[in-house]
């Protein structure tokens, strides 16, 4: 298999996860990914021959679904938490097809969720924030020349863009899921340390047995070298007695 194959091959697995969403991804989703994974498919890797590359995709394939399902999981929870409209927390739907369209609809959609993603930044990060369209538009006018807006036509196209559920939820993986991954790590690593403390709570009372055993043993041979003492309080007096009259006896040394 050659390297643009194997490329190819990636990219159809790429897309076929986009149709099971219902929504294109930005080529930043896949890198991180791939980076967060620590897998990269190089020529290199399928040099031992058919059965290395087949086993490299499926690998690949399998990372790809473990986060696709992940996403499906916190699309909706993210989408009514960051205040988006209730239809937006459906999952998003594949075209009358079932496919997700490709050509020129992907580029559109990556300008579309660009300008989106810069909108939201403008506002500090916030989607229920309110915007200040006069200062965004003239920054965006700086930063793209090549693509200038008015305030007013900013406006209109953001709102059309927040009522577009499958370029919110584009959104949503791009920027949100991967702080909503580790949270989730966070969460299960405190649940281990929860199921390690359980685990040791269940083991403490032979633990406290064991010590109450040894220092019942201990006592017993404390009263045995102090016949005289009666009470804990009188071997205590006693054991403070004997390290006083310890300490006069070394100064006089």
């Amino acid at each position: 298999m050659t390297t643009d194959s194997i490329e190819k091959a990636i990219r159809v697995i790429q897309r076929e996860a986009e149709e099971r969403l219902g929504f294109p991804l930005p080529p930043d989703v896949w890198k991180r990914i791939e980076e967060e994974e620590r897998i990269g498919y190089s020529s290199s890797r399928y040099d031992s021959g058919p059965e290395e590359e087949r086993s490299c995709l499926e690998e690949y394939e399998a990372v790809i679904e473990r986060h696709i399902t992940f996403y499906k999981l916190v699309l909706p929870l993210a989408a009514r938490q960051l205040g988006f409209k209730p239809a937006l927390a459906r999952p998003a739907r594949a075209d009358n097809s079932g496919r997700v369209k490709r050509g020129m609809y992907r580029r559109p959609f990556e300008r579309r969720l660009h300008l989106f993603d810069y909108i939201i930044d403008k506002k500090g990060g916030s989607i229920s924030a309110r915007a200040n369209w006069r200062r965004i538009a003239a920054a965006w006018n700086e930063e793209h020349p090549h693509d200038p807006q008015t305030p007013l036509n900013l406006k209109q196209r953001y709102h059309e863009m927040i009522r577009d559920d499958k370029l919110t939820q584009a959104w949503i993986v791009w920027r949100v899921a991967p702080k909503l991954r580790d949270f989730a790590e966070r969460l299960e690593a405190a649940s281990e340390r929860l199921r390690e403390s359980a685990t040791l709570m269940r083991d403490m009372p032979e633990r406290l047995r064991e010590s109450v055993t040894l220092m019942r043993e201990r006592m017993q041979e404390m009263f045995a070298e102090h016949p005289e003492a009666r009470t804990l309080g009188d071997l205590i007096r006693k054991q403070e007695q004997e390290a006083q009259n310890e300490r006069i006896n070394q100064a006089e040394v």
